[in-house]
């Protein structure tokens, strides 16, 4: 009987490890929109250098977490999730330069006009 409850409580763990592993810490869309604005935020402090740059950088990616109601740890956490997976990555980086292209596109057509 001893050995049925230690098998339980084994078979249990394993459950809740295997639960929190499929656990998607922000949606993809959503991890999408994320990356593209950090995107427009790196490429905006580009031209800086050095401290400046990455203490710019680092307000404004809080500041874009903050837009979609997210904690820097759990958007570290969704990209160790989705890093493990690359055929998923790649999805969402190819996501990612396809709505970057979009939205310049749309901005140097509002520039002409």
């Amino acid at each position: 009987m001893k050995n049925f409850y230690l098998f339980f409580l084994f078979f249990v763990i394993v459950i809740s490890c295997n639960k929190d592993q499929k656990k998607v810490p922000i949606q993809e869309d959503m991890m999408v929109n994320v990356l593209t604005d950090l995107y427009f935020v790196e490429a905006y402090f580009e031209s800086l250098s050095g401290n400046l740059k990455d203490s710019m950088i680092a307000v404004k990616k809080l500041e874009v977490l903050a837009k979609y109601g997210l904690a820097d740890s759990i958007f570290n956490e969704a990209g160790k999730y989705y890093s493990r997976n690359d055929k998923l990555m790649e999805q969402i980086e190819n996501k990612v330069v396809e709505q970057v292209d979009k939205l310049i596109k749309v901005d140097s057509l509002k520039q002409k006009n």
